[in-house]
């Protein structure tokens, strides 16, 4: 019982989070390159920045709000069964 509140309260959270990684997934992607080049050097950065598309940034997105589905489907199946 003791996972079923912070599932039902994170999942949504997570389920949010990835729809708004998946809507800004350019924005995300031209953050985090920015924050390498600054973090590494330019050079570095932008060919990091290469690698990194806005599909993959999308495809980050989506496995985030499985995972808050996986995490309230727990949260909800765990609760049910400690109630009956």
């Amino acid at each position: 019982m003791g996972t079923v509140l912070p599932n039902l309260i994170i999942g949504p959270l997570v389920i949010v989070i990835g729809v708004l990684v998946i809507v800004f997934r350019r924005q995300v992607r031209d953050a985090t390159v920015n924050a390498e080049k600054t973090a590494v050097g330019d050079r570095i950065g932008r060919a990091a920045g290469l690698l990194q598309t806005p599909f993959w940034v999308a495809a980050a997105g989506i496995i985030g709000v499985l995972v808050g589905i996986l995490m309230l489907i727990g949260g909800v199946v765990t609760l049910v069964s400690h109630n009956t």
